[in-house]
This record gives structure tokens, sequence and C-alpha cells, in this order.
């Protein structure tokens, strides 16, 4: 495969001026969603200094697993993978998981919804307490 010098531009941070492998291009490319689909916009797959990424045009979140198999990276063979998505990747990811790490960035809200200074929540109440009953709040 040839290798392209290119700025990788990501929503947050400076551009990455790096030399990358392209792995697979694809227009109008999709992933798949408890049957559904995901538009992606066009897609371009990389290996960059053996770190390969899955580039997408549109903002969506990782889903299923094919975001990755589609694109020519087979991540059932990677000892580390690493998605961006709140929850909606757990059901496919954690079938080929040995373990699943979530990590928390800068942004709105936490990951851990406790460090959140609730005032009028009425306690106790899931996912703040471990312990809850079901009931009704009125």
């Amino acid at each position: 495969m040839p290798v392209y010098r290119c700025y990788l531009l990501n929503e947050l941070g400076t551009p990455v001026d790096a030399e990358v492998e392209i792995i697979r291009c694809v227009p109008n490319a999709h992933q798949t969603f408890a049957g559904a689909i995901v538009p992606l916009g066009d897609v371009a797959s990389i290996r960059m200094g053996g770190v390969e990424a899955v580039l997408i045009s549109t903002r969506a979140q990782a889903m299923g697993s094919d975001l990755f198999a589609n694109f020519g990276i087979d991540p059932t063979q990677r000892k580390i993978l690493v998605v961006k998505s709140n929850q909606h990747f757990y059901a496919s990811f954690s079938k080929i998981a040995a373990h699943v790490i979530y990590a928390e960035g800068d942004g709105p809200l936490p990951r851990n919804f406790r460090k959140l200074p609730w005032r009028r929540v009425q306690r106790p109440i899931w996912p703040l307490d471990a312990e809850t009953e079901p009931r009704l709040i009125i």
C-alpha cells in the first residue's frame, strides 16, 4: 500500500501531521446496530506507526465490530481495541473482548453520575446509589 503525508483533523484538538498507509477507502459507508444501518459518510481506514484507525466523515458512535471489519481491520486479532462510544458499543464488542475498560475525558457529563452536584433528587435512586428499590416517584 502507498504511504501518504496527510493532516488528520479531529473534532477536539489540533491536526495531526503524519505519514499514513491507507488500508481502505469507502464512500457512503455504514455500520450496523441491532440490525439497523448507521451511516458513516465517507470512510478511510489507515495505519500509522503500528496503530490502525477508522476515520469517518459523519459524526457517529462506534456501535458494532463491523465498524472495523468492514474497512479491513479485524478487531478479533487486536490486543487493544479503542472505540469512542458511550454505551452502544457494548453489545457487540463485549463478545470479542477479554475486558472492557471505560475511560473518561473532558466533556459536559462525567461517566460517573455520582460526581454531579445533585440537589433535588429523591434518594436512593439508580445509578447514584447501589442499593435501590423500584418505586413510583410522584
